[in-house]
């Protein structure tokens, strides 16, 4: 393993089982993030230990609720277990949907807790496989002041945190750039993305995106500094029968700063 290695880890899954109340679901993972804190500084690095268990069911055929208990353990020495819980609610044909979810994390030491948040919004023109779609999403993650860094939110282009900024990549030469990059401990992020899907014979369906990213961060690893960035850009989507996801390639203009970046991923 390298010094660069942004995000190293595993995770296993047991099966789910379903019964009285709900759906039961146990997991684990261990993962380790590199961060750098300015253009002078020997990169850190942070380890997280998790395990979980999780219930889940729909209350209704358009509201689905968690809850998750957990203990975790970080390389920094701290140990908590902790209690979360998500709702999501949808209309309109899965058309419109919202979600928030809440997480607080109580140390097994004299530390103080903390806790993260986080709300969700998505609009979608059709959920059909239509000729032209469009999709936006809106959403804010915080985490308090005491939370370690892998809980930090941030946006890039969709490696290491889900939220897209796809002209700023988040790592930088495999390290999370935590004063560079849109980083912190409160991130509040858009995107929306039109999609013009192409007809042919072929099983996969092959289609062309254009979309713009926004995402802001605050209270970062300097003190009252900040960081906002509007992206533009195009892509190529692909879309395999069978498959939950779709394979997506960027490339992206920053409006702010001019930044350009290409890059592959998925969307769910």
């Amino acid at each position: 393993m390298q010094i660069g290695d942004p995000v190293v880890g595993f995770g296993f899954e047991a099966p789910r089982v379903g019964g009285l109340f709900g759906v039961w679901r146990i997991d684990g993972s261990w993962e380790t993030e590199t961060y750098r804190s300015g253009a002078d500084s020997l990169p850190t690095r942070e380890s997280r230990m998790h395990g979980a268990l999780t219930v889940s069911d729909w209350l209704s055929g358009r509201v689905r609720y968690a809850m998750t208990t957990s203990i975790d353990a970080w390389s920094t020495g701290q140990r908590t277990a902790s209690v979360g819980a998500s709702i999501e609610r949808r209309w309109f044909a899965d058309r419109i949907s919202t979600a928030a979810d809440a997480t607080v994390w109580m140390p097994t030491t004299h530390a103080a807790a903390f806790n993260a948040v986080g709300t969700l919004a998505r609009f979608r023109s059709s959920t059909d496989d239509r000729v032209w779609v469009s999709e936006t999403v809106i959403g804010a993650e915080r985490v308090s002041d005491g939370a370690p860094m892998t809980l930090w939110p941030g946006a890039g282009n969709g490696q290491a945190r889900a939220p897209l900024l796809r002209a700023h990549p988040l790592l930088d030469d495999g390290v999370i750039d935590a004063t560079g990059g849109v980083f912190g401990r409160t991130v509040t992020y858009g995107t929306t993305e039109v999609q013009r899907w192409l007809a042919g014979p072929a099983p996969a369906r092959v289609g062309i995106a254009a979309f713009i990213d926004a995402a802001r961060a605050s209270r970062r690893v300097i003190p009252d500094q900040r960081s906002w960035q509007a992206d533009v850009g195009a892509g190529l989507r692909v879309r395999v029968p069978g498959w939950a996801r779709t394979l997506r390639l960027d490339a992206a203009y920053g409006l702010h700063d001019g930044a350009r970046a290409i890059g592959i991923g998925w969307s769910f």
